[in-house]
């Protein structure tokens, strides 16, 4: 169950995320043994997913990932390695929840294209 209260996830402003992912620096979150793992549920997206609470259930490993203002374009390096960097232990069920603003900026069909250019890169990851 997903609600908006701040839960148990690590959350990481913009420019603090942006930093690790150029730097090459990943992210530790609140895990138990890397051998008990099997399960993962990440969450990476926009402010909107800033106080989301991926629930209490404490066999599966849960992080939100807290990138404001982030586009397909722009991140998708950063989301990338972040996904690459959750699925090494484990296998990740992602949910990525970016570009609610990118129509402001850009024409449709760039935003289509930068968005199955993300979804190809993850699928290729196995997501």
């Amino acid at each position: 169950m997903i609600t908006s209260k701040p839960g148990i996830m690590v959350l990481e402003e913009l420019t603090l995320e942006r930093r690790k992912c150029e730097s090459g620096i990943t992210c530790q979150s609140h895990k138990k043994s890397k051998a008990s793992k099997k399960r993962s549920h990440l969450l990476v997206g926009d402010s909107v997913v800033r106080d989301v609470n991926l629930g209490k259930d404490t066999e599966v490993l849960k992080e939100v990932r807290c990138l404001p203002g982030a586009t397909a374009s722009r991140d998708k390096k950063c989301i990338l390695k972040i996904v690459k960097n959750a699925s090494k232990d484990c296998d990740v069920d992602a949910v990525i929840h970016i570009g609610t603003n990118d129509l402001s900026q850009k024409d449709v069909l760039s935003v289509q294209k930068d968005f199955q250019s993300l979804g190809y890169e993850l699928s290729n990851m196995g997501c």
